[in-house]
C-alpha cells in the first residue's frame, strides 16, 4: 500500500480548477505550478503544496498537506483579487478529488486568505490556503 503522491495531489487540484467554468472564464488556462516567464498576461493562478507530513494509520497510508493557491492580477485595488479568491473557493472548498490510482482526497477545506497590498505599479495577489487529507 503506497502513500498518496504529492504530485498527484497537485495535478488533481489544478485539474479541478481548470474544470470549473467560473475559473476558466476568469483566467482561461492560466493555472500554473510556476511563475510564468511573461508576467504581462493577467490574471492567473499559481498552485503549490506546502507542509507534506505523512498521515498513516494502522489500516491506511495518508498525506496531510496545505494547498496554496495564489491569484495574481494587475488590477488597481483589491476587487479582482477578491473575485479570484471567491471563484477559487467555490471550486475547491469541500470539493471531491480523486487522485491517480483511485486514491481519495478525504477532504480539502479552506483555512485562510491574505491579499497582498503592493505599491500601485506592482501586481496584486491573494494567497489562499486549503488543508487537504488524502488516504489510500
Amino acid at each position: 500500500m503506497s502513500r498518496p503522491n504529492p504530485a498527484d495531489v497537485l495535478t488533481a487540484v489544478v485539474a479541478k480548477l481548470l474544470a470549473t467554468a467560473a475559473v476558466t472564464a476568469r483566467v482561461g488556462t492560466r493555472v500554473y505550478n510556476h511563475t510564468p516567464q511573461d508576467q504581462r498576461d493577467f490574471p492567473y493562478l499559481r498552485v503549490r503544496l506546502s507542509r507534506l507530513p505523512q498521515d498513516d494509520t494502522k489500516t491506511s497510508r495518508g498525506l496531510d498537506c496545505d494547498v496554496i493557491v495564489e491569484g495574481w492580477t494587475n488590477y488597481d485595488g483589491d476587487k479582482e483579487a477578491l473575485e479570484l479568491a471567491a471563484i477559487v473557493d467555490e471550486a475547491l472548498d469541500m470539493a471531491t478529488l480523486t487522485l491517480a490510482g483511485g486514491q481519495q482526497v478525504v477532504f480539502i477545506q479552506y483555512v485562510d486568505a491574505m491579499v497582498n497590498d503592493p505599491p500601485d505599479d506592482l501586481p496584486r495577489s491573494v494567497f489562499q490556503t486549503y488543508h487537504l487529507k488524502a488516504t489510500t
